[in-house]
């Protein structure tokens, strides 16, 4: 019968336990009350087998559920679509795990997991949310975006690559809703035209049966994208109000980029510049 062997750690594991063990800047940054973060950094660099092996006997709290990382969030993406009766939790879930600092240390890249839920809320569980789980999900986004505290003292989620995130999909959906909401005008005046122009030629060929003058063709189920857009006037009210926070942002780059989207969605309202 063959044993399994013994884990034995690499000399540089040994280095790297050593060091995040005594290192007194270390133990300056990480308390004695804080070991759970000691152990996740080494879980992030060294891998669950030398983590174990030197924390097999680091009690956990019966809160502790270790770090929350992106592919947690994805199988929380997947539940939301898939078991509706479960949204409202899993969207304040997502929201807590975004702005918790302490959920936010005991991950060296949380800010992954944070773009991740921003990715999640904004894509497919925004598509598949009815109008009150999207207004949730905006209310979470907000909360990252301009709410969230750290200990500076700051409001607003401070990685500049979650603020991105968040901005950069908010203006790609209003201008995606401006477009549906033409896209859609449009496609009733052609209705409309093609309606018109039909009774004409049954006038013209001496029919009885008059043709409707108007009738929408859209019957088929529609892509799930073309049911959320044009979204009601609440929802993309909203995030005018997210993108008009943004041209306050403490980045430059951020207020520049708001700006600009706000005179690409205006442009689109009024191709020939004029507020009819």
């Amino acid at each position: 019968m063959s044993k399994h062997k013994k884990f034995k750690p690499s000399i540089s594991d040994k280095a790297f336990a050593a060091w995040l063990k005594l290192d007194p800047l270390v133990n300056l940054i990480i308390t004695r009350g804080e070991e759970e973060v000691r152990r996740d950094i080494m879980l992030h660099f060294l891998g669950p087998k030398a983590t174990k092996h030197y924390f097999k006997h680091l009690p956990k709290s019966k809160h502790d559920t270790g770090p929350v990382l992106p592919q947690t969030v994805r199988e929380q993406e997947n539940n939301f679509v898939d078991f509706p009766e479960k949204r409202t939790k899993i969207i304040k879930t997502l929201v807590h795990w975004a702005i918790d600092p302490h959920i936010n240390s005991r991950y060296v890249s949380s800010h992954r997991t944070r773009i991740q839920i921003v990715s999640s809320f904004l894509t497919a569980m925004f598509l598949h949310a009815n109008n009150q789980h999207s207004r949730l999900i905006l209310s979470g986004i907000k909360k990252i975006a301009f709410q969230k505290k750290n200990s500076a003292g700051k409001t607003g989620d401070q990685s500049p690559s979650v603020q991105q995130s968040i901005l950069n999909r908010v203006i790609e959906i209003l201008i995606q809703n401006q477009k549906s909401i033409i896209a859609k005008a449009v496609g009733e005046i052609e209705e409309k035209m093609r309606a018109e122009l039909l009774r004409s030629i049954q006038t013209l060929k001496g029919d009885k049966v008059a043709t409707p003058y108007y009738e929408s063709s859209i019957v088929q189920k529609k892509p799930l994208i073309q049911e959320k857009f044009p979204l009601p006037r609440s929802l993309s009210q909203e995030l005018e109000m997210i993108l008009k926070g943004y041209t306050h942002s403490p980045w430059e780059k951020f207020r520049d980029q708001a700006k600009s989207a706000q005179k690409e969605l205006e442009r689109l309202r009024y191709p020939l510049g004029v507020d009819t």
